[in-house]
């Protein structure tokens, strides 16, 4: 039996690359920027769908393992003081949202 994963937040498929080499399928994966959009693109010849918070969780498919990468720009305190509304944009409470 083949796990079925999730990839949200997945910036250029570190974690999806780790998983789909033990055998985990990825059916489904989503990042807001286009850059990293491109090479993740370039990695996996899928394109992640955009911002989570856009998409209609009735389209994403059954999964049993989500995975979920964060920025680290959230967890630095320069980047945070610089920038408060970006820190702000995706919490903790809008991966909940998704998961309930």
């Amino acid at each position: 039996m083949s796990y079925k994963f999730i990839d949200l937040f997945a910036g250029i498929g570190g974690f999806r690359l780790g998983f789909e080499k033990v055998g985990f399928q990825c059916v489904f994966s989503s990042k807001i920027d286009s850059h990293a959009r491109e090479i993740y693109f370039n990695n996996f010849e899928e394109i992640p769908a955009g911002d989570i918070r856009e998409i209609d969780i009735k389209t994403i498919p059954n999964f049993d393992i989500l995975l979920a990468g964060f920025l680290c720009q959230l967890f630095n305190i320069d980047y945070t003081l610089k920038y408060p509304l970006k820190a702000k944009q995706m919490s903790l409470l809008d991966l909940g949202l998704l998961c309930t």
